[in-house]
Formats: C-alpha cells, sequence, structure tokens
C-alpha cells in the first residue's frame, strides 16, 4: 500500500515527537491522535472516489469489450460497420 508523501511526513514527525525521550502531555496527545483521525478521515474519502473511478472505469472496460466483439454476424449492425477483418474473410467462413 502506498502511503502519500504528505501522511508520512506528518507520521514521522508525530513519531519522532513522542520518541524524543520528554514527557507529552495528554493534551499532546489528544492533538496528535486528531492529526492522525484527520489523516485517517481524508484517506478514507480517496480511498472512495478511487473505488467509484474504479467502478466506472470497469463498467466502461465492460462496455468497449462488448462493443468490439460485436460484428454485423452477431448483432444488427450492417456490414459496412463490420472492422476490416471481418470484411476480408471470405463469405464462406463467415456463415459456417
Amino acid at each position: 500500500m502506498l502511503i502519500p508523501p504528505y501522511v508520512g511526513e506528518v507520521l514521522s514527525a508525530q513519531i519522532g515527537s513522542s520518541c524524543s525521550g520528554r514527557t507529552r502531555s495528554l493534551e499532546e496527545a489528544h492533538a496528535q491522535t486528531d492529526g492522525l483521525w484527520d489523516i485517517v478521515t481524508e484517506l478514507k474519502q480517496q480511498n472512495d472516489e478511487i473505488r467509484q473511478q474504479n467502478e466506472e472505469l470497469r463498467e466502461q472496460v465492460k462496455e468497449l469489450r462488448e462493443r468490439i466483439g460485436k460484428s454485423s454476424l452477431n448483432s444488427s449492425r450492417p456490414p459496412s460497420s463490420d472492422s476490416l477483418r471481418v470484411n476480408l474473410m471470405p463469405y464462406s467462413h463467415r456463415m459456417g
């Protein structure tokens, strides 16, 4: 899983401050936790957007694959709309 650079920077800064050896106050801990929740919320939103885009792209690929597979032999399309490959096939091969 790839972590955006800014998340790594924030986490490094927060982890670094928590490992500095000084005693942290409860307020600092809450602030750090709030910051992490903000990051988690943003990443969830990005994830949802990416999943939606992925679903839309899958639908487009499915539709394009169906369109590529159609010709005048297996649809109501006129023969003039066939690709060159279908038009060059001998008639006897297309019917049988």
